[in-house]
């Protein structure tokens, strides 16, 4: 990073440690997020089925677990695995964002910051995609995607 650079950084108000990427640092993280995304999928259908099966014994989720029920084998192992299942996917959410990836969906919708023409933009990936092929303002979201026409015209760094 050049002196001029963290001059940059410095006038877009970027905080400290914040990870700006270019396009090919964002791609090079394409794989990663595939297999991310597919691990949480499979994760979240887990979790799905458990909390279906609890329901009917009165386990819902965000609701203290009535104290009949804390003893039952019916209930001790699902609702362990339930408590299992949402710490792995906080500890993926937390490496995600250590990353510097924005999570904006389960589904497979993130964001990454870059430096764009003199300010901090985000590039934007959806699950299926093969790259990092759009872009959008900060505020803007999914809705105000566009494509990436000049690929070298997106910086990033790791500022410290």
């Amino acid at each position: 990073m050049t002196d001029d650079d963290r001059d940059d950084d410095e006038a877009l108000a970027l905080e400290p440690g914040q990870r700006l990427f270019g396009v090919a640092e964002a791609d090079a993280l394409v794989p990663f997020l595939a297999r991310t995304f597919d691990r949480l999928g499979e994760m979240r259908a887990e979790l799905a089925e458990l909390l279906e099966a609890l329901a009917p014994l009165g386990v819902l989720p965000g609701q203290p677990l009535p104290p009949e029920m804390a003893a039952a084998p019916e209930v001790t192992g699902p609702v362990a695995r339930v408590i299992a299942i949402d710490g792995e996917i906080r500890g993926i959410l937390t490496e995600l964002q250590e990353t510097g990836v924005e999570v904006k969906s389960f589904e497979g919708l993130v964001d990454v910051r870059s430096r764009y023409d003199g300010r901090v933009v985000y590039l934007c990936w959806q699950r299926g995609e093969g790259a990092f092929t759009h872009w959008h303002e900060l505020e803007g979201g999914y809705a105000g995607r566009q494509p990436i026409l000049d690929r070298a015209a997106y910086h990033g760094s790791l500022l410290a």
